[in-house]
């Protein structure tokens, strides 16, 4: 008998149903990334035209990345009479979703005068605040609920779903929600609302928690240099973080003066870099489910390093290619693809060197670099831009990154071995 007073089984297999179910759970939280980016700058302009007021704003998303999601991870791993991930979840999601239609309908409930003073700027910003803190909260208990519940060779194909089905949202959202924009801007804001209410109802009532997979480490206070200092226990910890957080940072450094280089370096207009980009959602689709696949099948470190081998195609192309519409098009497929298989075999990657009942622990260490170096990433490139007067120094710098995870990746030892009770599972 365990702690919840119930019998110790044998995790269960989820297979595909299960892997949709996770993966439209999943699809909340993106749609609350997809608004920070698309929607709530055009919201903050309605009470201030202080660029740095708004790019603040907007940072706090990768500033809270790194404060709030190791801490969550961490304290996530603890079974509770509750669960353990699931009750996170659902107050985060709760919470998420009254903090999203608040700030969504403040310019309803400001109106004239009223938009400018300062208390309504100082409430707007606590308002963002919250939404950001609750969404990690989400993030930091959603992430280590897969290899909680599938076992370790399922782990690429259970966040090939999640990233397909994500894709597949965005479009509607890009399609449709944005366009209803025009009519009143509070309607995404209640598509994505719309979206966490079904996650909070799959947390609710599909999602099952295995209670075998346990951790014996008694309540404790966070410490988070305490939690740090895992990273000189084990020196896997440290490669992994180096290769996650090169894939993040790879994301944002090929992204952050993409659209200015192409349209005034390269001197191509608004509609053709459109039509390059727009092909990106359809690669994630049509991409994401054989990488999970193949990351399951030859392993997520040989993943992460074709992902990474093209991503740096992708930035020499940029570089030195690029000359025309058909080669912009080929090199921003190229980039999609990378950014598919990277991005998919990341977690996996993570979760092989977590032991069992302490993936939260490590996930939320990896974390910690992750968002932070993804934080400070796109500051360092502003700064090179300006130094060296040319936006190619985000390509170039993703040429870096891809160079150091591909060398981090080979000095990476095989996963540990798992224990007699995991390759049984993991045999079916």
């Amino acid at each position: 008998m365990n702690e919840l007073g119930q019998r110790s089984v044998k995790p269960l297999r989820h297979g595909i149903p299960y892997m949709l179910a996770m993966g439209i759970m999943s699809t909340g939280l993106a749609m609350v990334e997809f608004i920070t980016n698309n929607m709530i700058p055009i919201t903050l302009r309605h009470f201030t035209d202080n660029t740095i007021f708004i790019a603040g704003a907007i940072a706090l998303n990768r500033l809270f990345g790194f404060m709030v999601q190791p801490y969550v991870a961490y304290k996530s791993d603890r079974m509770t009479r509750f669960g353990r991930r699931r009750p996170y979840l659902a107050a985060g999601l709760s919470l998420t979703a009254c903090f999203l239609l608040l700030l969504g309908a403040f310019p309803a409930i400001f109106t004239g005068e009223s938009r400018h003073l300062t208390s309504t700027l100082v409430l707007l910003f606590g308002v963002n605040v919250c939404l950001q803190v609750c969404q990690d909260i989400n993030f930091g208990s959603e992430t280590p609920l897969y290899p909680d519940t599938f076992s370790r060779n399922m782990l690429g194909r259970a966040f090939s779903f999640r990233t397909t089905i994500t894709a597949l949202m965005t479009l509607f959202m890009l399609n449709f929600a944005m366009r209803w924009a025009d009519r009143n801007e509070f309607y995404p804001y209640l598509c994505a609302a719309g979206s966490l209410g079904v996650s909070l109802a799959i947390v609710l009532f599909i999602i099952r928690e295995n209670p075998s997979v346990n951790t014996n480490r008694p309540r404790e206070r966070y410490n988070p240099i305490r939690h740090l200092k895992l990273f000189r226990e084990n020196s896997d910890y440290v490669k992994v973080a180096i290769i996650a957080a090169a894939g993040l940072m790879l994301e944002a450094a090929f992204a952050v003066f993409h659209p200015l280089f192409v349209t005034e370096t390269l001197g191509f207009s608004k509609t053709d870099f459109g039509r390059a980009m727009t092909l990106g959602p359809f690669i994630t689709m049509a991409f994401a489910l054989p990488s999970g696949w193949l990351t399951d099948r030859l392993g997520p470190k040989r993943m992460m390093m074709a992902g990474f081998t093209l991503a740096m195609i992708a930035s020499a192309g940029m570089l030195f290619v690029v000359k025309g519409f058909i080669s912009l098009l080929v090199v921003c497929t190229i980039q999609a693809t990378a950014a598919t298989l990277y991005m998919i075999a990341a977690f996996p990657l993570v979760f092989q060197y977590a032991p069992r009942g302490e993936c939260g622990r490590i996930f939320g260490l990896v974390q910690y670099v992750r968002a932070s170096s993804a934080f400070v990433i796109t500051p360092v490139i502003g700064v090179l831009a300006r130094w060296f007067h040319s936006y190619k120094t985000g390509y170039a710098t993703c040429v870096v990154l891809g160079l150091v995870g591909i060398l981090t990746a080979l000095s990476l030892r095989t996963a540990p071995q798992r224990t007699d009770f995991e390759q049984i599972e993991d045999a079916g």
